[in-house]
């Protein structure tokens, strides 16, 4: 994307700041003065944004062409020049004798002066100011060497005015029609930074990027850029192009009042120091037509910013009294540009509540996660002891219902200490300070020992135990062994638990198809997962409200485990379930190496 500032300030090599239309408009005008006029020379000067005259074309000599081609000439060394001569139309005459030759172009022609009272010396001067409709100056048309070799007469002054005015009107409307150009090239520039701009960029931000396109586009000395936030505060940034903006206290206020009518008429707003364009007459609106007078300002446009029915801020831009008034062209751009804005505006505000919302949650998270550290920690105490003195006894000696009595609080105590343990891991693995210490781990002797150890729980309810792992394939994954076997136990202890006696379980280990991963499937052909139940299977305490799920015991935080400790080794877990037909867990795990 183009830079502000090249589109701005174009370098002042010969023509490379003209597009080639109007660079062609200006050749033409300068060979016609040489083909028609009877001069040998004839030039075109510029006068740019930085005071200075740059030359634009020379015609009739390639010397002078090459000598010229980049030579600037501060405007206020011409007219010092100028004031010398005599005026001839719009041509001032300054014969060599006068010209001091101060900042001026250092070619001169050569040719034999003719022995004559009128000869034209090689260094005389003559120049013709080229204004616009509002008196300012846009180019100087310089000629030299005449055929005859002598000093315009009369009738040819005549005829040299008569080829200034044509000139004028012809480069006077080049220039015009490449500054539209500029400005609109600047005005599109400025709407795609708008319309590519993240919506995480402040009000400061957007004019950093796009307010000197904005200034230019728009011939503009400053603007405002207003925001209405949802606690009623005005965020305001601003740009200049290095003249001071003036503040008033109220002036914040009417702007938004002002920019909120605009925005339900879908207008801009103009005021002048003496007339009101859009808006209404009332005492808001003169506070600011005194602003202007007060503050040396030309005028004002408000252009409303929204989006729909809801207006959330305004551009406000500056012009100098030296300015143009605002053509429609310009207030049908302003205000395109303002619902751009607008629409940057609202993403702005909803990225903004929802980094906020995050960062809340964020916060609730690490409060339930110190929360239930503390609290395990806590129990797993007195837990620890309950369970020590309940193996002290002896249940042989009681009656029982003793003996009932304490077998009850041992496996009631057991699952409690299961359920701190795995309080403490769900929160260390969901801990993003806790950083994963990440090693090769050889998944097939996990999966070997975890088959083994449930073997025995397996067969005495009938249930087969099919193990298929690889022969030769390495299943190397990249992660932490502890974490890794817990993977593996939770989800072959949750088939084990939700399979009916008599049916099958499969445990399959394998290089994934896909590069670089390792696949751990776990299959069952038990009493499946609802439909409704699957996208909170991984919700911590989650538990099925089906009747047959609900009597197998469980804490509802073994497939969140499970979960958080795959996500943390940046892999995925995928389900395929179906009421009554079985459940199947596909883990895939980075491989290591």
């Amino acid at each position: 994307m183009p830079d502000p500032a090249e589109l701005a300030q174009p370098p002042a090599a010969h023509a490379a700041w003209l597009d080639d239309l109007t660079y062609s408009a200006l050749r033409l005008v300068a060979e016609a003065l040489v083909e028609l006029a009877g001069f040998g020379v004839a030039a075109i000067g510029v006068v740019r944004d930085d005071g200075l005259l740059h030359t634009a074309v020379v015609s009739g000599s390639d010397e002078a062409r090459a000598l010229l081609a980049t030579h600037t000439t501060p405007v206020a060394a011409l007219y010092e020049e100028l004031r010398l001569g005599d005026r001839w139309g719009r041509f001032t005459f300054v014969p060599h004798e006068r010209v001091t030759g101060a900042g001026l172009p250092g070619w001169v022609g050569d040719f034999e002066v003719i022995d004559a009272e009128d000869a034209w010396h090689p260094e005389d001067l003559l120049v013709a100011l080229l204004r616009d409709g509002h008196g300012r100056l846009r180019a100087t048309l310089s000629i030299d060497i005449p055929d005859d070799g002598r000093r315009p007469g009369p009738e040819r002054r005549a005829v040299l005015e008569r080829f200034a005015v044509q000139a004028e009107r012809a480069v006077v409307g080049a220039l015009e029609r490449a500054r539209l150009a500029a400005q609109l090239r600047l005005a599109d520039f400025a709407r795609e930074v708008i319309r590519r701009a993240s919506s995480d960029l402040d009000v400061s931000a957007v004019l950093d990027r796009a307010g000197d396109a904005l200034l230019a586009s728009t011939g503009s000395s400053g603007l405002f850029l207003r925001a209405f936030t949802d606690d009623g505060r005005t965020v305001v940034a601003e740009r200049t192009d290095g003249t001071p903006l003036p503040r008033r206290p109220r002036t914040a206020a009417i702007a938004e009042r002002a920019s909120r009518k605009l925005w339900r008429r879908q207008q801009v707003g103009i005021l002048y120091r003496d007339e009101l364009v859009n808006l209404d007459d009332d005492d808001d609106n003169r506070t600011i037509q005194d602003y202007i007078r007060d503050s040396g300002t030309g005028s004002l446009l408000l252009v409303p910013l929204g989006v729909g029915d809801e207006c959330v801020g305004s551009l406000t831009f500056v012009r100098s009294t030296a300015a143009p008034r605002w053509t429609e062209a310009e207030t049908a751009y302003t205000f395109g540009l303002g619902g751009d804005l607008g629409q940057l505006l609202i993403n702005a505000r909803a990225y903004e509540r929802e980094d906020r919302l995050a960062h809340e949650l964020r916060a609730l998270d690490d409060y339930k996660n110190r929360l239930i550290t503390t609290v395990t920690r806590e129990l797993r105490r007195p837990l620890s002891a309950i369970v020590e003195d309940l193996d002290q006894i002896d249940p042989a000696p009681l009656p029982g219902f003793a003996r009932r009595a304490l077998d009850t609080m041992e496996r009631t105590s057991e699952r409690m200490v299961r359920l701190v343990e795995d309080l403490l891991l769900l929160t260390r693995v969901a801990d993003p300070q806790n950083e994963l210490a990440a090693g090769p781990v050889d998944l097939l002797p996990i999966v070997r020992e975890v088959s083994e150890l449930t073997e025995v729980a397996a067969r005495e309810r009938g249930l087969t135990l099919r193990v298929r792992t690889p022969a030769f394939t390495p299943t190397v994954a990249l992660g932490d062994a502890v974490e890794l076997d817990r993977v593996v136990v939770n989800l072959v202890n949750n088939a084990v638990k939700y399979t009916g006696d008599g049916g099958n379980i499969t445990i399959t280990l394998r290089r994934a198809e896909e590069d670089s991963m390792v696949e751990l499937i776990v299959a069952d052909d038990g009493i499946g997962i609802a439909a409704e139940d699957l996208p909170r299977l991984f919700t911590e305490f989650f538990r099925s409200a089906d009747t047959d799920a609900l009597r197998r015991p469980g804490t509802g935080l073994g497939l969140a485990i499970v979960d958080r400790i795959v996500r943390r080794h940046r892999g995925r877990i995928e389900v395929d379930s179906q009421v009554g037909s079985g459940t199947t867990f596909r883990v895939l795990l980075p491989a290591a190496g």
